[in-house]
């Protein structure tokens, strides 16, 4: 992995010289008088090192077309702001690959990264049968995830950036297509919370599920026709394990009456 200057017939490395914390040296180590790290300055004003050796060009590249180059020396920085965009593609997001920046040490062709785009995400929420509550559609990255908060007007829709980001507000501001369990309420429908009102919102049924459109996350709730004006809504367990919270609150009720039951069929009667 090293590059020789010289190598004496006898195996022996004589007069070769690297950039001292850019190039290992031989196995790691640098030999006085064999393979000798250097400062950049010092190894640049050696007889015999080429110009290339003090001017670098890092270049952009997407499908096959370069974008932009830029010329600098060594330990230079490339201006963030004239790094060009990466081209949109579609059904895929772009990116540059990973570069310092701040501290060019050699000429560099950074070639656009595509990756397809997470279409969809689902809410940790689940019912009891393990159905996501909420689903929502859009053009996500791989660490997107979706985030419900239930305020008083209603269930929020929030798309955070990595799981320890969850709390910290949506990232995602474009049109998103949302689905959400209806439970068995047949005639159900969306409302949403805009300036301070609710808006009705067109919706279709999609097996278990109400598909509705939003311009970009909000906050929503799931109404009867006649309660569609920001009446009480019915009710979205949002909360953790909200599901599992409404089954254990319902066996708890069975098993009190229950007990009543078996206390009043134990007592004699005296009549």
């Amino acid at each position: 992995g090293s590059i020789a200057g010289d190598l004496k017939e006898e195996g022996l490395f004589s007069q070769n010289y690297y950039v001292r914390g850019n190039v290992p040296g031989v196995d790691s180590i640098g030999y006085a008088g064999g393979a000798a790290p250097l400062e950049y300055e010092e190894f640049c004003s050696m007889e015999g090192v080429p110009e290339a050796f003090s001017e670098f060009t890092v270049s952009f590249w997407a499908e096959g077309m370069e974008l932009a180059s830029f010329r600098c020396g060594y330990g230079d920085s490339v201006d963030r702001n004239q790094i060009p965009a990466v081209p949109e593609k579609e059904g895929y997001y772009g990116s540059w690959p990973e570069f310092d920046y701040d501290y060019v040490t050699g000429n560099k062709v950074l070639e656009a990264q595509y990756e397809k785009w997470i279409t969809v995400l689902a809410s940790e929420e689940k019912d009891e049968k393990g159905r996501p509550l909420v689903l929502v559609q859009g053009e996500f990255l791989p660490e997107n995830s979706l985030v419900l908060t239930q305020r008083e007007e209603g269930t929020e829709i929030g798309i955070a950036s990595g799981e320890e980001n969850r709390g910290e507000g949506n990232v995602y501001t474009g049109a998103v297509t949302v689905r959400v369990l209806r439970g068995e309420q047949e005639d159900a429908e969306i409302t949403l919370w805009d300036n301070g009102a609710y808006r009705k919102l067109p919706a279709r049924k999609v097996g278990s599920y109400l598909e509705f459109t939003m311009e970009e996350p909000g906050t929503f709730k799931i109404a009867s026709p006649e309660q569609s004006d920001g009446g009480q809504a019915v009710p979205l367990y949002v909360g953790a394990g909200g599901a599992a919270l409404l089954l254990a609150a319902v066996l708890a009720v069975r098993k009190k009456v229950l007990g009543k039951k078996l206390r009043d069929k134990s007592v004699p009667d005296k009549r």
